[in-house]
């Protein structure tokens, strides 16, 4: 996604912010930030279950493959034209969102930032597209906090506006249209 440039999802926004201004790489950042929200699940529960331990071996393996990608395998990739762009974007949320549908319906694993929303709903009842929507927005606002008081990047751009409107309701919509088919 940082290579379509456009900016990113809100996740992935905060994961680079928080890279760039700490000087290590996005994917080692993203480990970090995995690890929190696992550390927010066992404050919310209070325990610390083997599901959390799985998640903490995604996190790492989704660092090293974020590294990976990034700064190795992609490193070169350039598209100029916007629309391109913004298809590619819109393309990779919507598959983002399908993947993340997938590891909730899977019922195996799931990611750290998605286990978060559902220890969440079961204090905050609401659905999960609200849940993960509301806290792309406290990733959002974490990252102005970052702009304002550090001097960070700003990482904000169009693409992650358009990460917090349909990243949610595109879960919603999989859950809606297609959860019926993996039970």
């Amino acid at each position: 996604m940082t290579k379509i440039n456009l900016g990113l999802a809100p996740y992935d926004a905060s994961a680079l912010s928080l890279s760039l201004l700490a000087g290590i790489q996005v994917g080692t950042m993203n480990t970090c930030l995995n690890f929190i929200f696992v550390f927010m699940q066992s404050l919310f529960t209070k325990r610390f279950s083997f599901n959390q331990i799985v998640q903490i071996l995604i996190a790492i393996l989704l660092g090293i493959l974020v590294n990976y990608f990034y700064y190795g395998w992609l490193s070169d990739l350039q598209l100029n034209s916007y629309l391109v762009r913004m298809l590619w974007f819109v393309i990779i949320e919507c598959f983002c969102a399908f993947g993340v549908f997938l590891t909730l319906v899977s019922n195996v694993a799931s990611f750290p930032v998605e286990s978060l929303c559902a220890v969440l709903i079961k204090k905050y009842p609401m659905p999960f597209g609200k849940m993960r929507q509301r806290v792309d927005i406290g990733l959002i606002a974490l990252i102005l906090m970052l702009v304002v008081f550090f001097q960070g990047v700003m990482t904000l751009r169009e693409g992650t506006i358009i990460g917090l409107i349909i990243f949610g309701p595109l879960l919603i919509l999989y859950d809606q249209k297609l959860a019926q088919y993996f039970q």
